[in-house]
């Protein structure tokens, strides 16, 4: 049960707050600067008003995750702190002699109470608005980015995993059938090594169809155990490459060369450093798809977004005719695809022969118009004497030795991307620019300082929670640096 009104706790001791606590101390600046009953009207809903045990205070528990983040501590260890810490005791509105609630609370309050409040929106338009206030708005530009956060378990390809499985059912199997003293009416199918994804699969599914037409082992507790843990594998294999007991991480790209497991988190971020919409996504997500949605939220949390700073990511077509139509300058370079490079330089093309040049001076021999599926703009390809090029004396680096042909190719760009190339020409697109390496800061303090860099526990939604209160965290200690 939830009181209607909020107590005031009363203590003879609560002066020794204002002799030791001084009001530079970061902790009594937060509680001055946040009117935190947002939460309690918030959440009242989900709570009975006339049944059952006195509730904890939803600010309470929401003040103790605070400080979780802030501090980057443990449930245990920040209720441990609250004990002695009398900082965090004022902080908590607790008197000095108070009691502390116990860890698991909080466990179940993120799970019953803010798991379904959509958290990202009431707590990052919350400190938004609040920057508002202050007058930390009036800049129009933001900046976005997308940075990742590790899973907190590892993951296995959906090969190892099923094998893994597959031996462990096989093992309990054949110690079964040894103690009831009776034989397998077919033999068990074995392993061999070099087998696809396909043939791996089909051994397991032949292996679970064995076990369960067996009543001499279907009825066996551990039998059943391995069996239903195979087939839960089994299923995961259909929807993702890899297994993990974290189900809703995937496997994302950094580069070419290096990946990571877990999820991403999409930011929208004034010049001054306020975080003002925020996307939680699994790790396979393009960035670019999300400006859309980003700008949006920042919309309705009272940003007025007239330019939006981006890396190459956010050129897409779609959001170059989204932001031009809503007269937003999108300060974002096209990627080197749309203009026709493909890593080669030195290709130029010359108007009076009305073809390609290749870096030695040779025109192109024919040109060929292609369009291919999914390919909304097509490309032009144009050929080269493949017999001048073998004897070139610039061929390093621009033929292939042995190839029966050298061709270049250049993207037709759509009359959006052209207006686009004119722009990033232009000495405004080049001075906001020089503004995209703030949000890396940004993220450095979300990772480094509030422990955004791994996941606390399962799931998109416990990330989407994560994400709610570490931004909500960066959000309040920027305000206070901003207001000094």
């Amino acid at each position: 049960m939830l009181p209607d009104q909020i107590s005031l706790p009363l203590s003879a001791y609560s002066e020794l707050y204002d002799k030791l606590i001084p009001p530079t101390n970061r902790l009594r600046q937060i509680k001055d600067l946040v009117d935190f009953s947002f939460v309690y009207r918030a959440l009242a809903p989900c709570y009975s008003h006339v049944n059952g045990r006195v509730a904890v205070n939803p600010i309470l528990a929401f003040k103790y995750l605070l400080l979780k983040v802030i501090f980057d501590l443990s449930d245990v260890d920040v209720v441990d702190r609250s004990r002695y810490d009398l900082s965090f005791k004022y902080f908590l509105d607790l008197s000095p002699e108070a009691d502390v609630i116990n860890p698991s609370t909080l466990s179940r309050f993120r799970r019953q109470r803010l798991k379904d409040q959509s958290p990202l929106e009431l707590l990052v338009g919350q400190t938004v608005h609040l920057a508002g206030e202050r007058g930390l708005l009036a800049d129009r530009a933001v900046i976005l980015d997308a940075t990742h956060t590790l899973s907190r378990y590892t993951a296995s390809s959906a090969k190892v995993a099923l094998e893994g499985r597959y031996r462990r059912l096989l093992s309990t199997l054949r110690d079964s059938v040894a103690l009831t003293g009776e034989g397998l009416p077919v033999p068990l199918p074995g392993d061999s090594a070099g087998e696809t994804l396909e043939e791996v699969r089909a051994r397991c599914l032949a292996l679970v169809k064995l076990t369960r037409s067996l009543p001499v082992t279907s009825s066996l507790p551990r039998v059943n155990e391995r069996l239903n843990v195979l087939e839960e594998t089994l299923q995961d294999v259909k929807r993702s490459g890899v297994i993990s007991r974290d189900r809703d991480a995937r496997v994302g790209h950094k580069s070419r060369h290096k990946s990571f497991f877990g999820y991403k988190t999409h930011v929208a971020m004034t010049k001054n450093g306020i975080i003002t919409g925020v996307e939680v996504t699994t790790g396979e997500k393009a960035d670019g798809q999300y400006l859309q949605s980003l700008v949006e939220q920042s919309r309705r949390n009272g940003v007025e977004v007239e330019t939006v700073i981006a890396d190459t990511a956010y050129s897409g077509r779609d959001n170059i005719i989204y932001t031009s139509a809503r007269g937003i300058r999108l300060v974002s370079r096209l990627n080197p695809v749309l203009n026709g490079t493909r890593g080669e330089t030195g290709f130029t093309y010359n108007k009076d022969a009305g073809t390609m040049a290749c870096p030695a001076g040779h025109l192109a021999t024919r040109e060929k118009f292609q369009r291919e599926k999914g390919n909304k703009n097509g490309r032009h390809v144009y050929h080269f004497d493949v017999k001048r090029c073998q004897e070139c004396p610039s061929r390093q680096g621009c033929y292939k030795e042995g190839a029966r042909k050298k061709t270049f190719s250049v993207t037709v760009k759509s009359g959006e991307h052209e207006r686009q190339k004119e722009f990033q020409e232009s000495a405004c697109f080049k001075e906001q620019a020089k503004f995209r390496p703030r949000v890396e800061a940004k993220f450095a303090q979300l990772k480094n300082v509030l422990g955004y860099d791994r996941a606390e526990s399962c799931g998109l939604d416990c990330m989407c929670l994560q994400g709610a209160m570490t931004v909500f965290a960066a959000n309040v200690l920027r305000i206070l640096t901003l207001t000094r």
